[in-house]
């Protein structure tokens, strides 16, 4: 298992948060300016969570109409969120357009994600190495749906194959935001799979793609990480001692049960990737504007705090963009691993 050394192994990784994605779309941008190469031409592996997911799917998915280029740059990403948003969560006034604890209708979305990623390829198909997180309803269990070049190559890695839109729609289906995904197989060759959102149990997937270096063969030791956040909320709960059911689920809270949840374990990830025996770890978080930093926030306000959020925390920490603009710049592929048979 230890046996492909000789060179870093640079993993990305982007965290759920619904429109919050505007902020690890932002850096990402930047950083594909400094580099001026692709960014799946940059990382060994893209690993990203709910609206991560989305984000990861689009910069790894071939394009239809040129299968060298991704479907989308960084830029085209930053430019779904400012322009796609309010089709997504749409609200009147600030106030949603669902009823409180239903979902929105996901066809807006779905459709998005169809023009944007494609409908034809697949996560066996990514031009850098993927995992996109989910959790099957009716297995009950976690779904790491992971693919790309060394999964094609590596003998005894069989993985299941899913559409990139699919696998994106599958980790965004967030709990009383979205109906669950379901993925059924006419063939029953692979058990039929309804999944909610990878942000119930990873919302950082930073682990989650650690274990797939591993599978690969890849040494703890040359793995370094870029994390990307979302923000955090500090908005505190002290009513929560005295909540019914309505009141973990409510939406004018943000569904405080599921913020708690997708906080709980990218705090809980990040604290265990800092401690792990790894060559490299660096992690953007940062405080959200006050309020609860709802998933579904589309507004133009806060969709421009979001973006000085961004803006903010690339020129504070321009010294940690440009020590990754320069090894991934200059970053060469390794030797070929051995064709699978």
């Amino acid at each position: 298992m230890d046996s492909d050394r000789a060179r870093p192994r640079f993993i990305l990784t982007i965290d759920g948060g619904g429109t919050r994605g505007l902020i690890p779309a932002l850096i990402l941008a930047e950083l594909e300016r400094r580099i001026g190469r692709p960014l799946h031409d940059c990382f060994d592996l893209i690993a990203g969570t709910s609206t991560g997911g989305i984000i990861a799917a689009g910069l790894t998915a071939p394009s239809e109409a040129d299968p060298k280029r991704a479907a989308c740059s960084a830029s085209d990403l930053v430019d779904i969120y400012r322009n796609e948003s309010k089709r997504i969560f749409p609200h009147v006034f600030g106030i949603p357009l669902r009823v409180p604890g239903w979902p929105y209708s996901a066809r807006p979305l779905e459709r998005i994600l169809a023009a944007r990623i494609g409908t034809r390829v697949t996560t066996r198909d990514a031009l850098t190495n993927i995992v996109i997180p989910a959790y099957d309803l009716l297995a009950r269990k976690a779904v790491f749906m992971a693919g790309g070049p060394d999964y094609n190559r590596k003998l005894g890695i069989p993985e299941r194959v899913f559409p990139l839109h699919i696998a994106a729609r599958a980790t965004s289906a967030a709990p009383t935001f979205f109906k669950p995904a379901a993925i059924d197989d006419p063939t029953k060759v692979e058990p039929d799979l309804l999944m909610v959102d990878g942000g119930v149990f990873a919302n950082d997937p930073t682990i989650a793609a650690i274990i797939e270096g591993r599978k690969l063969g890849w040494h703890l030791g040359d793995i370094e990480i870029l994390s990307l956040g979302t923000g955090r909320s500090d908005r505190p709960y002290p009513s929560a001692r005295n909540w019914s059911f309505l009141g973990w689920v409510n939406p004018f809270r943000g569904v405080p049960i599921f913020s708690i949840l997708m906080q709980a374990s990218s705090s809980t990830i990040s604290y265990q990737a800092r401690r792990l025996d790894i060559a490299a770890y660096d992690r953007a978080d940062f405080a959200l504007p006050s309020g609860d930093g709802g998933l579904d926030n589309s507004s133009a306000a806060y969709l421009a705090a979001l973006t000085t959020l961004a803006e903010d925390w690339i020129v504070a920490n321009d010294a940690v963009l440009t020590r990754w603009a320069d090894k991934l710049r200059t970053k060469q592929s390794g030797p070929p691993l051995p064709l699978a048979a």
